[in-house]
């Protein structure tokens, strides 16, 4: 029947190819988990990649948005250094035209070795025509700083303010009595 050292022979048999099968499960778990590692390692590398990636893609576009908001204010700047020159050239004309305005403004010879102010002509005048003289009541101030007042308020009319405003003015700071004629001859009198 069986021999006794034949059945011993076939159990460490199988107790070697059991272990030899277990070990050789081992081996692939082995394998396994190292693979596992390499994926998981390249998972991450790739995920690393990604996000650097994504997140240069974002500085770009952050640039990008930066710089048409420069641009714009760029263009928003040369807009308005435009319309400030345009407003100096306009300045610089309205001055230009108030030193020809205040130019008209004539000395008349008054008989007594002085002369005084005469009419501001604001519309094109022939200049061979005499200008009219504007005759001056007596006044406690000097001839000069009266001379003065009137060319203040010569400027004040050319500029459009109020008559009762450059009254005020002439009575406060030049102490001109008749500043209400005086702007009447200015402006003309009201009833004109």
């Amino acid at each position: 029947m069986n021999e006794p050292g034949a059945g011993a022979g076939a159990a460490e048999a199988r107790t070697t190819a059991l272990g030899a099968a277990v070990a050789n499960a081992g081996d692939r778990v082995q394998d396994i988990l190292d693979t596992a590692e390499r994926v998981a390692a390249q998972i991450q590398t790739d995920a690393e990649v990604a996000a650097a990636r994504y997140l240069e893609k974002r500085r770009l576009e952050a640039d990008q948005i930066v710089e048409r908001r420069i641009d714009d204010l760029a263009e928003l700047t040369r807009g308005l250094k435009g319309r400030l020159e345009a407003v100096q050239q306009e300045s610089l004309a309205l001055l230009a035209e108030l030193e020809t305005v205040t130019a008209r403004v004539v000395r008349v010879p008054t008989g007594d070795g002085d002369s005084a102010l005469g009419t501001v002509h604001s519309v094109p005048h022939d200049r061979s025509a005499p200008l009219e003289p504007i005759a001056y009541p007596g006044t406690a101030r000097s001839d000069h700083t009266r001379q003065q007042g009137v060319l203040r308020a010569t400027q004040m009319a050319v500029a459009g303010t109020d008559r009762s405003e450059i009254e005020r003015m002439l009575r406060t700071e030049f102490d001109i009595e008749d500043a209400d004629s005086l702007v009447d001859r200015l402006y003309g009198s009201e009833s004109d």
